[in-house]
């Protein structure tokens, strides 16, 4: 019975936490390399826009192939059966 309201809030958690690259250079400093800031410095500083075009689709592709895993594995669940008139 819990087990999509587990999947609905890490997908909301998960979505919150790619986007976030000011979190991590405020607590860690300069040093601290994430795949958003990475992405940002390509773009930025390093004006190496193939490559951080690469790596935010890269990333983009495995949101979606989370997203649909999720969405695969609440509509196995029986309450998401009910829901969909199936018992």
């Amino acid at each position: 019975m819990t087990m999509p309201g587990l999947i609905a809030g890490g997908m909301m958690v998960f979505v919150m936490v790619v986007g976030d690259y000011l979190t991590p250079q405020l607590i860690g400093g300069a040093s601290g390399v994430t795949i958003i800031s990475a992405i940002n410095d390509l773009f930025g500083t390093a004006f190496d826009w193939p490559l951080g075009s690469a790596i935010a689709w890269t990333m983009l592709a495995f949101l979606c192939l989370f997203f649909a895993l999720a969405g695969l594995a609440i509509s196995r669940t029986t309450w998401s059966r009910s829901l969909m008139g199936g018992e």
